[in-house]
């Protein structure tokens, strides 16, 4: 559902071989640095109701609303916007954080992969189990 919000927003998307979901409109520059808007997708037992999910829903919303400026003012935006929807930042399941940001950024430590969860599957078996290759 989150892609599909995000081509609705105007955004081009793609699910990275760990499994953040990311939005992307260009700029009219393509010198400009990215603005890259982020939050995770899962959450913690009484975090609250919004943990995580709302910086994304907030993310996306503020992408159509830059998308749509741009097309009645006919000004383009300058610098590409992003937004991304990292998978297991909390470390609930694996007991490891930011797996999501960590897989972004290529920094994912080897032994990760074979974190088990409580019943026994290691994160690269479900990373794999979900169609991905996983990130290393």
């Amino acid at each position: 559902k989150i892609a599909e919000w995000m081509r609705d927003a105007g955004m081009t998307t793609s699910v990275d071989e760990a499994g953040n979901v990311h939005g992307r409109v260009q700029g009219s520059d393509p010198r400009a640095k990215v603005l890259l808007i982020g939050s995770h997708l899962d959450t913690v037992r009484d975090a609250g109701k919004y943990d995580g999910a709302l910086g994304v829903i907030v993310g996306i919303a503020a992408v159509k609303a830059l998308v749509l400026e741009a097309a009645a003012s006919g000004v383009p935006l300058t610098r590409p916007v992003a937004v991304v929807a990292f998978c297991d930042e909390e470390g609930v399941r694996f007991s490891s954080t930011f797996l999501g940001s960590r897989a972004v950024v290529g920094a994912i430590p080897e032994k990760v992969f074979a974190a088990r969860d409580a019943e026994g599957k290691t994160f690269l078996d479900a990373l794999r189990d979900g169609g991905f290759q996983g990130t290393r």
